[in-house]
C-alpha cells in the first residue's frame, strides 16, 4: 500500500484525479440542464455517470503508464560513463552468442512496453472519450426517436396514435383499499388537469350518462367508465387499483381501449407505508403522462403532489367528498367538508379556493388564504386562484382578465377560466363578450351546471330571451334532474305570466334532500302566497324556509308586511320596537343594517342614524371589505335613504338617479328598468303623478329573471292599485280599468282583512265599465 501510495504521489496522479472529477462534475451539471430544459429522459444522467465511471479506471490507468514511460524515456537520455572491459570481459564478448534476429518472438517485458506505448496513449484516451460521447448521444437520440414515433416501449400512446393530443378521457374510481381509493382518484385527476395530453371529463358527465342509463350513483369501476365513454364516443378510460401488501401499497394504473377493453398502458409504483402514499401517487401519476406523450420537460416543472395539494390522504379525501357535494349544488355539506379538510392541514390551498366559490359569507378571506398558499398549487390551479383573487378580492377587474386570458393561453379548453372571464367581462359591462365567454364555457364543457346559469340571465338581462330559452332546453337535456334547471323554468314561466306552471316547477325542490334546496324553493312559494294576499298562508311556509328564527327575525319579517301591505306604519313600528327590547344585543347587532333602513322608510332619522353609525362598528369588517367600486353605490343608498326621511324629496330624487347612473357603470348587463321604483315615494310626496306612472310601468316592464318574484311579492300590488287610481285621476279610465282589473284578479282570495282594497277597485272598475256602455 505504501508503495502504491508512493507511486501515486512520484506520477503525479492526484492532479488527474482532480482534473477528471472536475471535468466529470461540469458534464454532470450540463446533462442534467440538458434533462431539465430539453426533455429528456430521466436515464440520461445515469448512463452519463457510467459512462464516467468507466472512464475514470482508463483515464488513471493511462496518465500510470504514461507518466511511468516518461521517467523511463529521461533516464534512457541520460549520458553515462562506460568502464574499460578487462581482457576477461573482452573473451566472453567474444564468445556470447551472436545477437538475436528479427523474426524471433518479442519478449514478456518487450510486449508490455508495446501495450503501454500502443494502447494506454493520451489518444487513445481522448478517442475513447470522444466515443464514449457519440454512444450517449445516439442512445439518447434513438430514445427519442422511437417515443416519438411511437416505436416499441419507449412509444407514447400519442405517438403510436392510440390517443389524440387533447383526448377526453373518463377516469374510473380506484378499487381496492377503500381507506386510500377516493383519495387516490383525486390525486390522480389533479394531476392529470395538468396535462395537456388528455382532458378528463367533469363528474357531472359521468352522472349525466348513467341518469340516462337509469344507474344509481355509486363508485365508478373501469366497466362502467368504459360504458360511459363508449356512450360520449371517448377512446379511453383510466382506472387504478390500490392493494395493501404488508405495510406498503401497490399502486397501478392503467389506460384501457374503450371498445375492446384492451390495456394501452400500465404503470405501478409502491407506497412503503401510509405516510408516503401521495408520495408515490405523484410518481405514478409522473410515468402515467410520460407513457401518454406529455414533454418530459412539463412533468418535470410541475409542482410535488404533496405540494400541489395537502400531505394529508384524509384531507384529500374530505375534498374530494367536497367537490362531489359542490356539483350536486349541496353547498352546506360542500363547505362542511372543506372546513374539515382544512383542519387537517391549513395549508390545503386548492381546499381554500374550493371555500371562496362555494361559502360567499367567507369568500374574501378563502380566497385572500388561497392566493397566499398559490405557490403550494399547480399551475393550472394557482392562475384560477389569483384571477379568483383578483375578482373577489382586490376587485381589479383588468388584472383578473388578464389572468384568465393567460390560462386559456395555456389550457384554451378549461370552462372554469372561460366562465370566470365572462365574469369579469360583465363586471366591467362588455356584456356582449361576457356572453361569448359565457357560451364558449357550456361549448367545451357543457356538463358543468353553473356555466348555464350565468349565460341564461345575461342573455334574458340582455335582451336575448330566446336565445335564453334555448340554452335553457339544452341544459335541461343534459341535466333533467339538476335544481338549477327546476329554478330556471320556474322563473320563465313565472316572467311569462303562468304562475301555475311556475309553482308546479318549484315542487321537486319543495321535497329535495339538500335543506337549502328546500328552504329557497319555500322562500319561493311564500313570496307567490304574499304576492296574491295570501299573508297567513305565505307566513306559514316563510317559517319553513328560514334556519334558526328568532324573534326578531319574525318581527322584522312581519313588520316590513305591515308597511308594505297593510300601509299600517304604527303597527309596525310597535311591533318591531317590542321585539328590539326584548333581543339580546347580539341579535340586534346582527339586524342593524335592516332596523336602519326601516327607520330610515317610516321618516324616523334619529333611530335610522342610531342604527347605520352602529352598523359601521359591528359590521366594519365586511363594510371594509367592500369593493372600492361598489362604494359611490353604497353611500349614494344610504344618502338618498336620508334625505327621504328628513323630507328632502328633491335631494333623494337627485341621488336615486346618481345611484342608477353609477349602477350601470358597474352592472353586469341589468336592465335598468329594475331599479325604477325606487324613487317612486318621493315623486309621490312631491305629488308628481306622471313620474310615479311612468316609474311603475317601467318597472313593471323590466327584464328580469332570478329575482323577479322576490320583489314582485309585496310591490305588484301596490303598484296595479296605484296605477289604477292615478289613471283614474287622469281621466284615462281605460287604463284605470285594466290596473284595476290586474289586482282583482290577483288578490281574488286575498285574506279578509286585505278584501276591502280588492272590493273598491272592482266598484271602481265596473263602474268605469258601465259608464263606456
Amino acid at each position: 500500500m505504501k508503495r502504491l501510495i508512493h507511486e501515486i504521489h512520484r506520477r503525479s496522479l492526484w492532479q488527474v484525479l482532480g482534473l477528471y472529477a472536475a471535468g466529470s462534475w461540469i458534464v454532470l451539471q450540463v446533462v442534467d440542464q440538458l434533462v431539465q430544459s430539453a426533455g429528456l429522459p430521466d436515464w440520461v444522467p445515469s448512463l452519463a455517470l457510467v459512462l464516467l465511471l468507466i472512464g475514470f479506471p482508463m483515464v488513471l490507468a493511462t496518465a500510470f503508464v504514461q507518466v511511468g514511460m516518461r521517467r523511463q524515456v529521461a533516464s534512457d537520455e541520460a549520458p553515462e560513463s562506460v568502464p574499460a572491459q578487462t581482457d576477461s570481459q573482452a573473451a566472453a564478448d567474444k564468445s556470447s552468442p551472436a545477437p538475436r534476429s528479427a523474426s524471433s518472438a518479442p519478449t514478456k517485458a518487450e510486449a508490455s512496453s508495446w501495450f503501454k506505448s500502443n494502447v494506454f496513449t493520451w489518444k487513445n484516451a481522448i478517442a475513447g472519450g470522444i466515443a464514449a460521447l457519440a454512444l450517449f448521444g445516439a442512445a439518447t437520440a434513438v430514445w427519442m426517436v422511437l417515443r416519438g414515433a411511437g416505436v416499441g416501449s419507449a412509444g407514447t400512446l400519442v405517438a403510436k396514435g392510440l390517443i389524440e393530443d387533447g383526448e377526453r378521457v373518463v377516469l374510473a374510481d380506484f378499487s381496492g383499499d377503500s381507506s386510500l381509493a377516493v383519495a387516490a382518484t383525486m390525486a390522480l385527476r389533479v394531476q392529470l388537469a395538468e396535462s395537456g395530453i388528455v382532458s378528463v371529463v367533469e363528474p357531472a358527465l359521468v352522472a349525466n350518462v348513467l341518469a340516462r342509463m337509469e344507474i344509481e350513483g355509486g363508485p365508478i369501476n373501469v366497466e362502467r367508465a368504459r360504458e360511459v365513454a363508449e356512450r360520449e364516443g371517448l377512446k379511453a378510460v383510466v382506472g387504478g387499483d390500490v392493494s395493501g401488501a404488508g405495510g406498503s401499497y401497490i399502486l397501478t394504473v392503467r389506460v384501457i381501449e374503450t371498445v375492446s377493453g384492451d390495456e394501452l398502458v400500465t404503470v405501478g409504483e409502491t407506497a412503503s407505508d401510509a405516510a408516503d402514499f401521495l408520495a408515490a401517487m405523484d410518481r405514478l401519476g409522473r410515468k402515467l403522462r410520460e407513457r401518454l406523450g406529455e414533454s418530459l420537460g412539463s412533468i418535470r416543472a410541475a409542482a410535488p403532489l404533496e405540494r400541489a395539494t395537502t400531505s394529508s390522504t384524509e384531507a384529500l379525501r374530505k375534498y374530494s367528498r367536497a367537490e362531489q357535494a359542490f356539483d350536486a349544488r349541496d353547498l352546506e355539506k360542500a363547505i362542511a367538508l372543506l372546513d374539515e379538510a382544512i383542519a387537517l392541514d391549513s395549508s390545503f390551498a386548492m381546499a381554500w379556493r374550493k371555500l371562496a366559490v362555494s361559502d360567499f359569507e367567507r369568500r374574501e378571506e378563502a380566497a385572500t388564504r388561497a392566493y397566499e398558499l398559490r405557490d403550494r398549487l399547480t399551475e393550472r390551479e394557482r392562475y384560477h386562484t389569483v384571477g379568483i383573487y383578483h375578482t373577489y378580492v382586490t376587485n381589479d377587474v383588468d388584472e383578473a382578465i388578464t389572468t384568465f386570458r393567460a390560462l386559456l393561453d395555456a389550457y384554451p379548453d378549461d370552462g372554469t377560466a372561460l366562465n370566470n372571464l365572462g365574469v369579469n367581462y360583465a363586471n366591467q359591462g362588455q356584456s356582449e363578450l361576457a356572453a361569448e365567454m359565457y357560451g364558449r364555457a357550456v361549448a367545451v364543457d357543457p356538463y358543468t351546471a353553473h356555466y348555464y346559469n350565468n349565460l341564461i340571465e345575461l342573455l334574458y338581462r340582455i335582451g336575448g330571451i330566446d336565445s335564453a330559452r334555448v340554452v335553457l332546453d339544452g341544459f335541461a337535456e343534459n341535466f333533467p334532474d339538476h335544481p338549477n334547471v327546476a329554478w330556471k323554468r320556474s322563473a320563465f314561466a313565472y316572467t311569462e305570466g303562468d304562475v301555475e306552471s311556475s309553482e308546479a316547477d318549484l315542487e321537486p325542490l319543495l321535497h329535495s334532500e339538500i335543506p337549502s334546496l328546500r328552504r329557497q324553493a319555500n322562500h319561493a312559494v311564500s313570496n307567490l302566497r304574499i304576492r296574491e294576499g295570501k299573508l297567513r298562508e305565505g307566513e306559514q311556509v316563510w317559517r319553513q324556509a328560514v334556519e334558526d328564527l328568532t324573534p326578531l327575525g319574525e318581527a322584522i319579517w312581519k313588520s316590513w308586511l305591515d308597511l308594505t301591505v297593510h300601509f299600517d306604519t304604527a303597527g309596525a313600528i310597535a311591533r318591531l320596537e317590542r321585539a328590539v327590547e326584548a333581543a339580546p344585543d347580539s341579535l340586534v347587532d346582527e339586524s342593524v343594517g335592516g332596523l336602519s333602513n326601516f327607520f330610515y322608510s317610516i321618516g324616523d332619522v334619529g333611530q335610522g342614524d342610531r342604527y347605520h353609525e352602529r352598523e359601521q362598528v359591528v359590521d366594519s369588517m365586511r363594510i371594509a371589505n367592500i369593493p372600492d367600486r361598489f362604494m359611490p353605490i353604497v353611500e349614494l343608498w344610504h344618502r338618498s335613504r336620508r334625505n327621504m326621511a328628513l323630507g328632502e324629496y328633491e335631494a333623494a330624487i337627485r341621488d336615486f338617479r346618481d345611484l342608477e347612473a353609477a349602477w350601470l357603470r358597474i352592472s353586469s348587463g341589468q336592465d335598468p328598468a329594475t331599479w325604477a321604483a325606487q324613487p317612486i315615494p318621493a315623486f309621490e310626496a312631491l305629488g308628481q303623478a306622471d313620474s310615479v306612472i311612468a316609474r311603475y310601468e317601467s318597472w313593471l316592464g323590466r327584464r328580469e329573471l332570478d329575482n323577479r318574484l322576490r320583489s314582485d311579492s309585496r310591490e305588484l300590488p301596490r303598484a296595479y292599485e296605484r296605477l289604477g287610481q292615478l289613471y283614474d285621476d287622469k281621466g284615462d279610465l281605460e287604463q284605470a280599468a285594466g290596473y284595476y282589473g290586474l289586482l282583482v284578479e290577483l288578490w281574488a282570495d286575498a285574506d279578509p282583512e286585505l278584501q276591502p282594497r280588492v272590493d273598491a277597485a272592482r266598484a271602481r272598475m265596473e263602474e268605469i265599465v258601465r259608464g263606456r256602455g
